[in-house]
């Protein structure tokens, strides 16, 4: 829809003088030419002049009344796309944060249970079998850390028993030793 000021001078500012343009030139200054009347076709000329002149500048305010309306658009469209781009950046730069702590939470609960089963490693290779790991972890690493334990007690029975039959072989020899004397 056109807007009122605007239809106001497309309407009536520049419809009603070509409407009286065309009139005069049909009812009045043709004719007169017809009846070959200069004097009467020069003063309708003169009228359709002045009627031209009113639909001219009509049609100027038409049309700087319709610039004026497109560069008020595009102002407002430019705005209404540099507030969405912000929007989209700030967006952006939120997921990009969220990203940059999820990975960081990740790396973090991959990370310290995988450390947590250096150690155990390391202290049940310098000999130590009592090592036994108090944190529990709910996942892949968690069922690494359980299996070392497990590995710890079983190393730490081996251990015994071997003990065991050593010092009853030891003991054993030592009978044998005694009878044999």
């Amino acid at each position: 829809p056109l807007l009122p000021a605007l239809a106001q001078t497309l309407l009536v500012g520049a419809h009603e003088p070509a409407v009286e343009f065309y009139a005069l030139a049909f009812d009045e200054f043709l004719p007169a030419l017809y009846l070959n009347d200069q004097r009467r076709a020069g003063a309708v000329l003169a009228r359709m002049t002045q009627a031209y002149d009113r639909h001219r500048r009509a049609i100027d305010s038409v049309v700087s009344q319709a610039h004026m309306l497109v560069m008020n658009q595009e102002a407002a469209a430019y705005s209404q796309t540099q507030d969405a781009t912000r929007i989209q950046l700030v967006i952006l730069l939120a997921a990009i944060l969220i990203a940059i702590g999820l990975a960081a939470l990740i790396q973090r609960s991959i990370q310290r249970p995988l450390q947590r089963a250096v150690e155990v490693a390391r202290r049940i290779a310098g000999g130590d079998l009592n090592t036994r790991e108090g944190e529990s972890f709910h996942d892949e690493t968690g069922q690494l850390l359980e299996a070392m334990d497990e590995m710890s007690d079983s190393l730490r029975t081996t251990m015994a028993t071997a003990e065991r039959e050593a010092a009853n072989a030891k003991s054993a020899k030592e009978m044998v030793e005694r009878l044999i004397e």
